[in-house]
């Protein structure tokens, strides 16, 4: 039989602290743990019975002296004995239980265990998030507007109402794992028997079964429906701001809590306007009389049209600022601001009587 190497299994060194252990175990346990997607049970055991003996000093001393098997095992030239080991021989015989109570802050809720020893069943998966898309229009952005979505989602099962079981009473305590939801496995080495948890296979960690699964959801407490209802676009909403509705998402399994729906809100342009944070700006062509002896026009804004006074000697790219025209500021109060830029139109063709009038202004100003 060949010697593992437990470093080697580790990915550390020899000299390795235990920090260094601790650490390599804790990658390969989330990496390789058989509750997860992808989980490799033969490489998650085989990390553990590592991590198990090079975590312990003295089990990391006899291993560095011995390895785990001996040229002179049962009737070699050592005259070494298993039983003499597991008995408690020359090195005294030990039985290790990997208790995930103790590494908890390896596993924590992660793989539904190591919370409290002798707890009953575990959580029952929570519903998906869900993520969908919505467009509204550049003033609904603006002022606020309901939204009506449609969407096929799970949701809790009305002919069982959540519970998976056929009928009153139909679930009992799971007689595999007696209602705890974990099964314990042991695995002997040359250091003894170690004991390691796993998901009940009968219940999956849930604790309990169902005698007489809902004919409808087949025992899962939740189907495929389509869900319509009105959601609140608050205003000032830009875009890709993403909304929240706790509680909007899939069901989850056998009255598990629901998931969070996540809208990402869209916005179509306007083509009078142009946002820029919470300020609107616009544009507006004068001309060069009215540039020049100032003037009143009106102007388009979110809240209709205004009345703006254009000062005399207003140059062309000037910007007039409208306060608190803007976008209203998103959960905090207040508003941006409107910011109209001004462009003087200069005229390309003249009647006779405006030639004359532009050269005689030419004239007097020399």
């Amino acid at each position: 039989m060949a010697k593992k190497d437990y470093y080697e299994i580790l990915g550390v060194s020899k000299n390795a602290s235990q920090d260094e252990i601790k650490k390599a175990f804790r990658k390969l346990a989330h990496q390789y743990h058989p509750d997860k997607g992808g989980g490799d049970e033969e490489k998650f055991k085989e990390a553990n019975e590592a991590y198990q003996v090079l975590s312990d000093a003295e089990k990391r001393r006899q291993y560095d002296q011995f390895g785990t098997t001996f040229e002179g095992a049962p009737g070699g030239p050592s005259g070494f004995q298993w039983q003499d080991f597991a008995q408690g021989g020359p090195f005294g015989g030990f039985r290790t239980t990997v208790d995930f109570g103790d590494l908890g802050d390896i596993f924590g809720d992660m793989f539904g265990f190591g919370e409290r020893k002798g707890r009953r069943g575990r959580k029952r998966k929570e519903g998906r998030d869900l993520e969908i898309d919505t467009t509204v229009e550049f003033m609904e952005a603006v002022h606020g507007t309901t939204k009506r979505i449609t969407l096929e989602k799970l949701e809790e099962c009305q002919s069982c109402k959540g519970t998976g079981s056929e009928g009153k009473g139909g679930v009992k305590t799971c007689n595999t794992c007696e209602g705890t939801g974990m099964v314990e496995q042991a695995q002997r080495t040359f250091f003894g028997t170690f004991s390691s948890q796993s998901v009940c296979p009968t219940c999956h960690g849930e604790g309990n079964v169902i005698e007489k699964p809902c004919s409808r959801c087949r025992g899962e407490g939740r189907v495929v429906k389509e869900h319509a209802f009105e959601i609140t676009i608050p205003p000032g909403v830009a875009e890709g701001t993403i909304l929240r509705l706790e509680g909007k998402g899939e069901a989850g399994v056998r009255g598990a809590g629901a998931g969070s729906l996540f809208i990402a809100v869209h916005i179509k342009p306007d083509s009078r306007f142009r946002r820029e944070h919470d300020d609107i700006h616009s544009e507006a062509s004068i001309t060069l009389p009215q540039a020049v002896l100032g003037c009143s026009i009106r102007i388009p804004t979110v809240d209709g049209q205004v009345e703006v006074k254009i000062p005399s000697g207003t140059q062309s790219d000037s910007v007039i600022r409208l306060k608190g025209k803007g976008v209203p500021h998103l959960e905090t109060g207040g508003r941006g601001d409107h910011l109209l830029h001004i462009t003087i139109a200069v005229p390309t063709r003249l009647s006779r009587r405006q030639k004359e009038l532009y050269e005689a202004l030419a004239r007097e100003e020399g």
